[in-house]
C-alpha cells in the first residue's frame, strides 16, 4: 500500500471516532432546559384586587416571548405547589406552617441574575417576608391602617368633610353626631386585632411583646390598651361601633354606604373607589391625644408573593423576571393606584419615607405619613410574635369576648397575656 493510500484509509477509520466524541455535546444541547410555556400564579386576595392583578400579569406576558404567567384561584395546597403564590395574611400563615415550602426570593433573583439589592428592612414592616439576616424570602405587598370616611354622610350630618377627626375623643363626638342624624352604623373596623391592638400599641409607642428582642410574651395588659379597648366596648354598646369579623369583612359594609367611617388597611382604597357611590375621604388613624409623645408610627403588613419549591431552574428564572417587572416604575404605578399597595423600591422593600410619597395616590400619602411620622423605637417596632397563628387566635378570641360583653377590658387583656404565656411554653 502506498503512503497516500494508507493515509486516506487512516483518515476514513478515524472519522467514526471523531463523530463519537462530538455526540455527548450534541446530546447535552438537546437536553438543555426549555423556557416554560406557562406557569401558574395562585392568589388569595380580596376580590377587588384580582382584576388589577390580571392587568399587571397581562402586561408582563406581552413582554415575555414564548412564556406566560397564568392566574389561578384555587387551593394552593391541593395538587402540585404553584410556582408563584400571592397570599394574604390568613393564607400566608397556612403556607408557612411546618417545613418551608418556598424558595427564597433573594436566592432565585441572584441565580437568575436579576437585580435585587439588599436594603435595611424598615422597623415598621412586618417581618413575615424576611429572614434573620434581612434577606427577602418573598415580595411584600403592604398597607397600613388609615381611616376612610363617607364625605356625603358628613355633609348630610352637618360635619366638615375636609376636617375629619384626628383623635379618638374627637371621633367619639363625630360618631354621636352621625348617630343623632340617623346613621345606623356610624363606625366600623376591619381586622380589630391588627388595628386596635398591634397598631394602637405602635401608634402610642407601646410594646406589643414583652421580653425585648426575645419576645417572650404579650405585653398588652397595660393602661393604654385597657383604656382603648374599654372605650371601644362602650362604642359597641351604644351602637357607635359595629364589628363584622376578624378580617376585612367590614370593608363591604363601608363600600355599600351602610357605615359612615371605617378603619382598615390603606390598600382598600382602590376597591372603595370602584364600588362606592359616594365621595371617599382618607385620614390618619386616630390617636389618644392625652398620651405623651403620641402618635409615633403605624405598622405595615399585608400579603406576600412567594415562590413555591419544587420547580425547574428555567421556571425560577421566569419568576425572577416577573418580580423584576413588578419593581419597575411603570408596574409600581399600577401596584399603588390599582392594587393599593405601598410603593416598593428596587430592593423589593417598601419605601416608607414621606419624600417618596409626594406623587403617590392619596391613600399612600396618608399611609406613609403615618408610617414615617416618628422614628421607630424598641417598643414600637413590628414583631414576629404578632405573626404566630396561635397568638393571633388568642387575641382575637379575647376581643370577641369583650365585644360580646362576656368580659371587661382588663380581664380580656389579662387573659390574653396568660393564655399566650401558656402557648409560648409549648412548641410553636
Amino acid at each position: 500500500m502506498s503512503y497516500a493510500a494508507g493515509l486516506l484509509a487512516g483518515l476514513m477509520l478515524a472519522q467514526p471516532a471523531l463523530a463519537i466524541k462530538k455526540a455527548p455535546a450534541a446530546a447535552a444541547q438537546a437536553s438543555a432546559p426549555e423556557t416554560p410555556k406557562e406557569v401558574e400564579l395562585v392568589y388569595a386576595l380580596e376580590a377587588d384586587q384580582a382584576g388589577a392583578l390580571q392587568q399587571l400579569v397581562d402586561r408582563f406576558n406581552e413582554t415575555s416571548k414564548g412564556s406566560r404567567v397564568v392566574l389561578s384561584q384555587r387551593d394552593w395546597n391541593t395538587g402540585k405547589l404553584p410556582l408563584l403564590l400571592f397570599l394574604d395574611g390568613k393564607e400566608g400563615n397556612r403556607f408557612l406552617v411546618g417545613k418551608p415550602r418556598y424558595r427564597p426570593l433573594w436566592q432565585a433573583m441572584k441565580e437568575a441574575r436579576q437585580p435585587l439589592a439588599q436594603g435595611k428592612v424598615p422597623a415598621q414592616m412586618s417581618p413575615s417576608a424576611v429572614d434573620g439576616a434581612g434577606h427577602l424570602l418573598g415580595l411584600p405587598a403592604l398597607g397600613t391602617p388609615v381611616m376612610f370616611y363617607n364625605k356625603n354622610a358628613f355633609r348630610k350630618a352637618g360635619l366638615d368633610p375636609d376636617h375629619p377627626p384626628r383623635s379618638w375623643s374627637e371621633l367619639q363626638d363625630t360618631l354621636g353626631t352621625l348617630r343623632d342624624k340617623g346613621s345606623a352604623c356610624p363606625y366600623t373596623s376591619s381586622a380589630p386585632r391588627w388595628i386596635h391592638v398591634e397598631n394602637t400599641d405602635a401608634w402610642h409607642d407601646n410594646a406589643f411583646a414583652s421580653g425585648g428582642a426575645k419576645e417572650t410574651g404579650l405585653a398588652i395588659n397595660d393602661l393604654l390598651m385597657i383604656k382603648h379597648l374599654a372605650m371601644m366596648t362602650t362604642w359597641v354598646k351604644s351602637r357607635y361601633l359595629h364589628l363584622f369579623g376578624r378580617g376585612r369583612e367590614a370593608d363591604g359594609h363601608f363600600a355599600n354606604g351602610e357605615c359612615a367611617i371605617i378603619t382598615t388597611s390603606s390598600m382598600a382604597y382602590p376597591g372603595f373607589q370602584r364600588r362606592a357611590s359616594f365621595e371617599v375621604g382618607v385620614a390618619s388613624l386616630p390617636y389618644h391625644d392625652d398620651i405623651a409623645g403620641a402618635p409615633r408610627h403605624t405598622l405595615a403588613d399585608g400579603s406576600v408573593l412567594w415562590l413555591g419549591q419544587g420547580h425547574t431552574a428555567a421556571e425560577y428564572t421566569l419568576a425572577a423576571r416577573f418580580v423584576h417587572f413588578l419593581l419597575t416604575p411603570e408596574a409600581q404605578a399600577d401596584w399603588q393606584q390599582k392594587l393599593g399597595y405601598l410603593p416598593l423600591g428596587r430592593t423589593g422593600l417598601p419605601m416608607l419615607s414621606t419624600k417618596e410619597a409626594t406623587d403617590g395616590p392619596i391613600q399612600n400619602r396618608v399611609a406613609i405619613a403615618d408610617l414615617d411620622h416618628k422614628p421607630a423605637t424598641a417598643a414600637s417596632r413590628a414583631t414576629r410574635l404578632a405573626l404566630r397563628p396561635d397568638i393571633q387566635d388568642i387575641v382575637d378570641g379575647e376581643l370577641e369576648a369583650l365585644w360580646a360583653e362576656k368580659k371587661p377590658a382588663k380581664a380580656a387583656v389579662d387573659d390574653a397575656v396568660s393564655l399566650a404565656r401558656s402557648a409560648l411554653a409549648r412548641k410553636p
